[in-house]
């Protein structure tokens, strides 16, 4: 562990220039560039060894000048000792870079008497899906009707009471879709709880109970935000295209950037405000999913992070004029220009900008890539981001995890834009864009 420069001082004020990210992975990685750039020292720390075979200390080792990480226990004593480091290095912020770095940062930020910090009291509102949805009920929010239980008789019962089909079963906190089962009826509810309870998820921990809940009918939509004192700006809104994966959830095919105004849009700024004042969300960035229903906008979740994914910062920019992470580097940075922001009108689109997600059929070894040619002549096109080279191993994409890279459409016209992600789309759904070799590559 390196804290260079440092002396035995334990009162020493913090270093308004110093700032800590916690699981700088993902967008983590986005946060600390954009936080170098504006002469702030990064310190890194690792909550845990590694998160989905991914090491929690970042590859962009070079954005940190200090690393600071929990030991393997995790306890107490851990955390007091880390604290102690914390203090001696002397962060002014201390922020979660991904979902695993949420419940350390806001308990970090919470013991270190930082003011600018989600209180780790209300973590739960804003980790535990059950207790989410449960917040929102309390405050009048519209929420999900929901379950939570380790009894597969309880869920039973809550079943027959709901009586209505699909619902969704999924672990209580995890992430990229981890786990999430979309059931036609009790007997596939019931095989969804047995799969997961008592299973380890992708955040590391065991599934003691399960979450059964409303299946939420709609459009689904990304909304993006930064927040401050309380305060929240909108970054960007997305409309998602997906399908339904067999015997699982949704996959998610492509997504499309929204203006801020419209009757849509402006529900769903309202409606998102009204969510994370009830969840507690103070300051930082937050990736909520809400489902346009038939009855107005509702929360699928609320992420107190960066939306994640392998984004293509120069189309982010040319099309809005700034991004999620610059906009939570400016608020950390320069409060004051971030509060002039949020007195000003939405944002307002220069290009419009889609992506469409790449999707694996099968597991195997990436053999080719014949569909590249075709999206780079597609009149949008802008940029490939995240696609594996041909020899890579490749699994059969069943979540949002590991998503096998993305294409990037720019261009004035909205409409066309919209038509090459659509091309994109039925491409993959005709298993054309790839070749895929189930035979082990020597």
């Amino acid at each position: 562990m390196t804290h260079p420069g440092e002396d035995t001082e334990v009162h020493r004020a913090p270093a308004p220039s110093r700032i800590c990210v916690v699981d700088g992975i993902s967008t983590g990685l986005h946060l600390a560039r954009e936080l170098r750039a504006r002469g702030v020292d990064c310190g890194h720390v690792a909550s845990a060894p590694a998160y989905l075979g991914v090491p929690r200390t970042p590859a962009g080792r070079d954005l940190y000048s200090a690393e600071f990480a929990l030991d393997d226990s995790g306890g107490e004593e851990s955390f007091e000792r880390l604290v102690r480091e914390l203090r001696l290095w002397g962060p002014r912020f201390v922020v979660a870079g991904s979902e695993p770095g949420v419940e350390l940062a806001d308990r970090l930020g919470t013991a270190l008497g930082i003011r600018e910090t989600n209180a780790a009291a209300t973590t739960p509102w804003r980790r535990d899906k059950y207790a989410m949805h449960e917040r929102l009920r309390e405050a009048g929010v519209p929420h999900a009707r929901q379950i939570r239980t380790a009894d597969r008789a309880a869920l039973a019962g809550w079943l027959d009471g709901h009586g209505r089909y699909p619902v969704v079963v999924k672990p209580v906190d995890s992430s990229c879709s981890d786990g999430v089962q979309v059931c036609e009826d009790a007997a596939q509810a019931l095989a969804a709880f047995d799969a997961l309870i008592g299973q380890r998820n992708r955040l590391g921990r065991v599934n003691n109970e399960v979450l059964g809940q409303e299946f939420l009918e709609g459009t689904q939509y990304f909304v993006n935000t930064v927040s401050w004192a309380g305060a929240h700006l909108t970054s960007d809104i997305w409309r998602l295209d997906r399908r339904r994966r067999p015997g699982g959830a949704y996959l998610f095919e492509s997504m499309t950037l929204q203006p801020a105004e419209g009757l849509v849009e402006s529900a769903l700024r309202t409606y998102v405000e009204a969510a994370l004042d009830a969840l507690g969300f103070a300051y930082g960035a937050a990736h909520c999913e809400v489902m346009w229903t038939a009855s107005g906008p509702v929360l699928v979740e609320a992420n107190a992070r960066l939306m994640g994914a392998s984004i293509d910062t120069e189309s982010f920019t040319r099309a809005l004029g700034h991004t999620q992470t610059g906009l939570l580097a400016e608020a950390y940075t320069d409060p004051e220009r971030f509060r002039q922001r949020l007195d000003a009108d939405p944002y307002t689109l220069r290009e419009h900008l889609a992506e469409a997600s790449f999707l694996f059929s099968r597991s195997g070894t990436l053999t080719g890539f014949p569909g590249r040619a075709r999206i780079k002549a597609l009149p949008s096109f802008h940029s490939f981001v995240g696609v594996p080279e041909p020899g890579t191993p490749v699994t059969e994409t069943v979540d949002t995890l590991g998503t096998p890279g993305y294409a990037y459409f720019l261009h004035p016209d909205r409409s066309v834009v919209e038509s090459d992600a659509r091309a994109v789309r039925q491409w993959q759904r005709e298993d054309s864009l790839f070749t895929i070799s189930e035979e082990p590559q020597p």
